[in-house]
């Protein structure tokens, strides 16, 4: 309701990845620009609403301090944070992506509670085997090879910008230094995955890089996240 139909339907891809009301038009033009992965329920979809409810539930928490001189917060939060990327994971059918974004925290939950170090690279590549040993019919899938390459890129990358004491910068210089950190990012993980691209898709939108710069903070982050607090004022939203 309030909405016409495309873009009743661009709304459900992004918050459910259902693409069944989008047109071949619609499809095509999100291929064409290089952000058809917007559609894919993936670790800031599935990660965005757990923190919603994280959220929420530290309010109600803090209202009974009395309750963390028993168990640590973490206790509470963590197996509640675990349900919520599990219920949305199902809830967006449990494709690759989501399904990676499951199993990372899962790994993460149980590194968390017997309080060892999680080496995120090591347990990506162990997940991904896993996954192909239950799935052998995975290796096919081009959101298998998509989903896990990105997030390994972004992963080398955060291990090779990690953050140093620096001295105060203004404002507008540290937005600058975010925006091009951001171009940077983008643009590794557009060479970087050109070869995938090419070789599943076999073409390549020369206007992935610009549009992606734009459209991930946008769609990915803003839109997504509005669309997810109307999923939970209002459950009609997506029925």
């Amino acid at each position: 309701e309030g909405f016409d139909e495309p873009d009743y339907a661009v709304l459900l891809g992004l918050l459910t990845g259902d693409r069944a009301l989008l047109t071949a038009e619609q499809q095509l033009l999100y291929q064409q620009v290089g952000i058809s992965h917007l559609l894919a329920i993936s670790g800031p979809h599935v990660l965005f609403l757990a923190a919603m409810g994280v959220w929420c539930l530290t309010r109600l928490l803090n209202l009974f301090p009395q309750l963390y001189l028993r168990w640590p917060r973490q206790k509470f939060l963590l197996p509640f944070w675990w349900g919520m990327v599990a219920a949305y994971a199902l809830l967006a059918g449990f494709e690759i992506p989501a399904q990676r974004t499951l199993a990372m925290a899962t790994v993460f939950v149980m590194t968390m509670y017997m309080q060892k170090h999680l080496n995120v690279l090591k347990s990506l590549l162990i997940i991904a085997v896993v996954m192909v040993i239950v799935d052998p019919l995975t290796l096919w899938s081009a959101a298998f090879w998509l989903s896990y390459g990105a997030v390994a890129i972004l992963l080398v990358w955060s291990l090779w910008h990690q953050p140093v004491a620096t001295t105060p910068i203004g404002r507008w210089a540290y937005f600058k230094q975010q925006i091009g950190q951001m171009s940077r990012l983008q643009g590794m993980l557009t060479l970087s995955l050109l070869p995938l691209v090419l070789a599943i898709f076999g073409q390549l939108s020369w206007l992935a890089w610009p549009v992606n710069l734009l459209a991930i903070p946008v769609l990915g982050v803003l839109v997504i996240g509005l669309n997810l607090l109307g999923l939970v004022a209002d459950r009609k939203s997506v029925v």
